[in-house]
C-alpha cells in the first residue's frame, strides 16, 4: 500500500519550490525577492487548474509617505480590521469591531512553509540537544516534555538517523508530500524561523546583527498580503468567498483550498500567486501570528456565548488567520480570527517574514501590544499632558508614606529634566538625542525645547503612540478624554506642546518613528547620541539583555544615559528565563533586578546618580496606578567597539 513506500529526501526545486521571498508595500503589486538556496519557484505535484480571481482580501491600505519606521518602497502604509456589524454572516465576537495599523513595508516568503524545507531544520539538528538555541525556553520545555524528534504528524520510515520519514493524515499514513505545508505548533515555528535567519541569511543578503529577524507574521501584515479592492469601504455578502462558493467551486473560484475542496493539504505552490505576490493567503493550513487575540476597538462580548474570546484574551492565545483545507462556513471567512495556545495543533502553519529593525508589527513582544488600545492611548496622554489638579483633583500630597501625588503625575517632565540636569553638568554635548520607548512624547517634546538638545528621536514599539506623537506635533495638540466611570468619559482635554516650543521648532527638531528596542541599531537612526532616555523599557521586553546590549553602541563616548525601570516582570512580555532578576537563581538564592541591571550596565557605563521617581497613572476617577520605578544616571565611557553589539548596524 501506499503507506509502506518509503520516501526519498527531498530535493529542492524538484520536490517542493525554493524559497522566494516577495515585498510587501503600499503599493498594489509585490515584488520578488530573492530565492534562498537559489533558483525559481518550481511546481510541486499538480497545479490545481484556478481562475486568476481572488477574493476574500482585507479591508484596503493608505500609503503614508514620508512617516513611520522602515521606509523602503511605497513607505509605510495603513491596514484597517474587524467585521462589520451589519455584514450579512454569522460571526464571534472577537471579529467585531474596527483596528488601523501602520505597516512598514516587510518581504515574506510566497509559499508557505513546505515539509521539504521544513526537513531540513529537522536534518539540520533542530530537535537535538544542540538545537535547544534555536526556541525560546517555553518551546524547548514543550519540546523535552513531548520528546519528540520530528513534528508530530511526520512517521519514521526508516532507520535513526536516514530521516526519512511518511506523513500521517487524518486517514491513513501515505508517502511524505514534502511539497505539502508543515503542519507544527507556534513554537516549532518560530524555532524554525531562528534557524533560518542563521543558516540561510547570508545568501538572502540579510546581517543578523543589523536587526532583521524572520518571524511569524503579525496580523496586520496579513492583511496586507491579501488582495487590495479599490474600493475598500464596500462591503456586502459577494466579497466573502466563504458565503459564495462550497468545496467544488473553491479552487476555481476562489483560487483556494478551503471547504474541504479536496480532503487534505495541496502542494503550496498549487495556485498562483494574488497580486500581492503571496500564495495561499487563505487556505491550504491555518497561518500562526506572532500576535495573541486582543479585542478591537468597539468590542462587545457576545450575547449568546459569553466565554468564546474574553477567557482567551490572557496573553496565552495566538491568533492562527486564513483558515485550512479543513474550514468550512464562518471558519473559512476573511473575517475568521482564531486563537489557540502555542502547543496546540489546528491544522496550521506558517510562512516567514522578514524585517528589519523590528520592521511592521515586530513580533518582538511575543503579542500584539497593549498599547495600541484607544484606552491606553488615552491614559498616557493623560499622564504626559493633564495638568496635575486634572490627574489627582483630590489637592496634594497624600496617605502618610504615599509620595506626593502632584510630583507623581509629571512622570515624563521630571525624567527630562533629569537628563538635561545632568548632561549640562557633566558638560556633555548637546546635539542628538534618543528616547526609546518615548510613549506619546511629552519627555521627548521637552528634551527638544530651545536651548536642549538640537534634534531628538522618539522610537516606539506602540504605533498607536506614534501617531499620537505626530499628530501633537505637526498640530500643536492632540485631543483626548479622560475616563470617569465605566463608559462615562470627560469633555475633551487638548494635550499641548511645551509652550516655548513652536509647530514649525517641533516638526523641525523632533521625530517618531516605530521600533524596537531589541534591535535597534544606530544605522537604523542616523548614528549615535549625545543623550538618551530609556523610561520604563527594560522589564517590557522579551529580552532585557538584548535591549541592555545594544545601550553601548546606541550612546556616544561622554554621553548621558537615564534609564528608569520599576522592573515588573510578567511572563506576558518577558519569559522567566530571560528575567535580571525577581527569582530564585540556580543556587537556590534570591536574584534581584537592580544589581544585576547595574553589573551589566557598568561594563560601558559609569553610573553617576540614582534615586525613586514616583508616577501615577490614571485609570478613572477613583482607581490609579501608583509606580515607584528606579532612576539610574550614566555616562558613556569608552568605545569599545568590538563589545558594542549591532555597532556597525545600518
Amino acid at each position: 500500500s501506499a503507506g509502506k513506500t518509503s520516501t526519498p529526501p527531498p530535493v529542492a526545486g524538484k520536490a517542493f519550490p525554493d524559497v522566494k521571498f516577495v515585498t510587501i508595500d503600499g503599493q498594489c503589486g509585490g515584488q520578488g525577492g530573492a530565492a534562498g538556496g537559489g533558483g525559481a519557484a518550481a511546481a510541486a505535484g499538480a497545479a490545481v487548474d484556478a481562475a486568476a480571481a481572488t477574493n476574500g482580501s482585507g479591508a484596503g491600505d493608505k500609503r503614508k509617505n514620508g512617516s513611520g519606521s522602515g521606509g523602503g518602497a511605497g513607505g509605510v502604509f495603513e491596514v484597517s480590521m474587524g467585521k462589520p456589524k451589519d455584514f450579512p454572516s454569522f460571526g464571534w465576537d472577537c471579529e467585531y469591531g474596527e483596528r488601523t495599523a501602520d505597516v512598514a513595508p516587510f518581504r515574506c516568503s510566497q509559499h508557505l512553509v513546505s515539509n521539504g524545507l521544513y526537513w531540513q531544520f529537522v536534518v539540520a539538528g533542530g530537535y537535538a540537544h544542540d538545537g535547544e538555541r534555536w526556541w525560546t525556553p517555553a518551546g524547548w520545555r514543550w519540546r523535552q516534555f513531548r520528546n519528540i524528534k520530528w513534528p508530530t504528524w511526520w512517521v519514521a520510515d526508516s532507520a535513526a538517523g536516514s530521516h526519512r520519514y511518511r506523513l500521517r493524515t487524518l486517514f491513513d499514513v501515505i508517502p511524505m508530500p514534502w511539497s505539502w505545508p508543515a503542519e507544527v505548533s507556534k513554537y516549532e515555528a518560530e524555532a524554525f524561523g531562528r534557524w533560518y535567519a542563521h543558516t540561510h541569511g547570508a545568501s538572502l543578503g540579510v546581517q543578523i546583527d543589523d536587526g532583521h529577524t524572520f518571524g511569524l507574521q503579525t496580523e496586520a501584515e496579513h492583511m496586507a498580503m491579501r488582495e487590495q479592492r479599490a474600493n475598500a469601504t464596500a462591503m456586502s455578502g459577494d466579497e466573502d468567498a466563504a458565503l459564495m462558493y462550497g468545496g467544488t467551486d473553491m479552487p476555481l473560484k476562489a483560487h483556494r483550498n478551503t471547504a474541504l475542496a479536496f480532503g487534505g493539504s495541496t502542494p503550496v505552490d498549487a495556485f498562483e500567486p494574488n497580486s500581492r505576490g503571496v500564495c495561499d493567503v487563505f487556505g491550504n493550513v491555518q497561518q500562526w501570528c506572532s500576535e495573541t487575540v486582543t479585542p478591537f476597538d468597539r468590542f462587545k462580548v457576545h450575547p449568546y456565548y459569553e466565554d468564546f474570546s474574553t477567557p482567551c484574551m490572557d496573553g496565552k492565545h495566538y491568533l492562527i488567520l486564513g483558515g485550512a483545507w479543513v474550514s468550512c462556513g464562518n471558519l473559512a471567512s476573511r473575517f475568521a480570527r482564531y486563537h489557540f495556545r502555542p502547543h496546540f495543533f489546528q491544522f496550521a502553519g506558517f510562512r516567514l517574514v522578514e524585517r528589519v529593525g523590528g520592521g511592521s508589527g515586530s513580533s518582538s513582544l511575543g503579542s500584539y501590544n497593549k498599547y495600541e488600545n484607544q484606552t491606553i492611548v488615552n491614559e498616557y496622554l493623560a499622564l504626559h499632558y493633564a495638568p496635575a489638579n486634572v490627574v489627582w483633583p483630590y489637592g496634594s500630597g497624600g496617605p502618610a508614606g504615599m509620595p506626593d501625588v502632584i510630583d507623581a503625575s509629571q512622570f515624563p517632565i521630571v525624567c527630562a529634566n533629569k537628563l538635561l540636569e545632568v548632561a549640562r553638568k557633566v558638560g556633555a554635548p548637546m546635539g542628538r538625542c534618543l528616547e526609546m520607548g518615548c510613549a506619546v512624547g511629552r519627555a521627548a517634546f521637552e528634551l527638544a525645547r530651545p536651548g536642549n538638545y538640537g534634534e531628538v528621536v522618539g522610537v516606539e514599539y506602540s504605533r498607536a503612540f506614534v501617531r499620537a506623537c505626530t499628530q501633537l506635533r505637526d498640530n500643536g495638540a492632540k485631543p483626548y478624554r479622560l475616563r470617569i466611570e465605566g463608559v462615562l468619559l470627560s469633555d475633551e482635554h487638548d494635550a499641548k506642546l511645551p509652550a516655548d516650543l513652536s509647530v514649525d521648532d517641533a516638526k523641525a527638531r523632533t521625530r517618531f518613528e516605530h521600533g524596537d528596542a531589541c534591535t535597534a541599531t544606530p544605522g537604523q537612526l542616523g548614528g549615535a547620541f549625545d543623550g538618551m532616555l530609556l523610561a520604563n523599557v527594560v522589564c517590557r521586553v522579551p529580552r532585557p539583555t538584548d535591549c541592555v546590549e545594544r545601550l553601548p553602541a546606541l550612546v556616544k563616548p561622554g554621553g548621558v544615559l537615564v534609564v528608569t525601570t520599576p522592573f515588573t516582570w510578567d511572563e506576558q512580555y518577558t519569559e522567566q528565563a530571560y528575567w535580571l532578576g525577581g527569582k530564585i537563581g540556580a543556587d537556590g538564592t534570591p536574584q534581584r533586578s537592580v544589581p544585576a541591571f547595574k553589573e551589566m550596565m557598568s561594563k560601558h557605563f559609569e553610573l553617576l546618580d540614582e534615586c525613586d521617581v514616583p508616577m501615577l497613572i490614571r485609570e478613572h476617577e477613583r482607581k490609579y496606578q501608583l509606580g515607584v520605578p528606579r532612576m539610574t544616571v550614566w555616562r558613556r565611557t569608552s568605545a569599545s567597539a568590538a563589545a558594542d553589539k549591532g555597532g556597525h548596524g545600518s
